[in-house]
């Protein structure tokens, strides 16, 4: 993740942590053994009841959001500094404004410097590789959403001032007579989204985060 988005992050962590003493954080299992950020880069993963599901980077496809007229265009222009073979690879029809790319014959690592890449160009407003679960039985696509539900007895103000300090943008509020107690947001313009999942899970003020994400069960990979 860019560093100064990185430090707004912390910052932003700071100043709503402050006031929420009264919100003291459970006992959480033990985390994995290196930092969030560390193995983001190392071993994606992100927390699901509290507990890491380790993932894998599929070098080859990735998952972009955007308005761009051309998106497979403004693609290739971003990442011809890599070297990477950048084909469509479909609209994703659950997720407006969401494309998934081929990285035909990439090596691995090779989806993190792209999604990092197009991060970094403010005509896409999300990226990040496919992923599988460890295990290998689902695909993973991640996409520029992701559900925190915030703990009993956190104001509407501190929500609101975390939202707006970590530049996120509030896609759906909590609909309890639905069952949906969370907060579904857009992620911080440039950030990466396991990071910043990560971020909030472990943030006093929240009971737990979670990445929006498309799943397809697949046994025999």
């Amino acid at each position: 993740m860019n560093r100064k988005i990185g430090i707004a992050i912390a910052v932003a962590i700071m100043a709503t942590a402050a006031g929420c003493n009264d919100l003291q954080r459970e006992p959480t299992p033990v985390a994995p053994p290196s930092s969030a950020s560390e193995a983001t880069a190392s071993t994606p993963f992100y927390y699901h009841a509290g507990q890491p599901v380790y993932l894998e980077e599929d070098p080859q496809h990735m998952v972009v959001g955007t308005t761009a007229p051309a998106p497979l265009d403004v693609a290739r222009q971003v990442l011809a500094s890599l070297g990477v073979n950048v084909n469509d690879a479909g609209r994703i029809p659950q997720m407006e404004g969401h494309w998934r790319l081929h990285l035909a014959g990439a090596p691995p690592g090779a989806a993190m410097r792209a999604a990092a890449a197009l991060r970094a160009d403010r005509r896409f407003v999300f990226a990040s590789p496919e992923y599988r679960t460890r295990e290998g039985k689902h695909l993973v696509r991640l996409v520029n959403r992701i559900d925190v539900q915030f703990r009993d007895g956190v104001a509407a103000a501190q929500v609101d001032s975390l939202i707006q300090a970590m530049g996120m943008r509030l896609v759906r509020p909590p609909r309890p007579d639905s069952g949906f107690f969370a907060h579904r947001l857009a992620y911080p313009m440039g950030a990466e989204p396991l990071t910043v999942s990560h971020t909030l899970d472990r943030h006093p003020l929240v009971k737990w985060a979670a990445p929006d994400m498309i799943l397809a069960y697949s046994p025999g990979a």
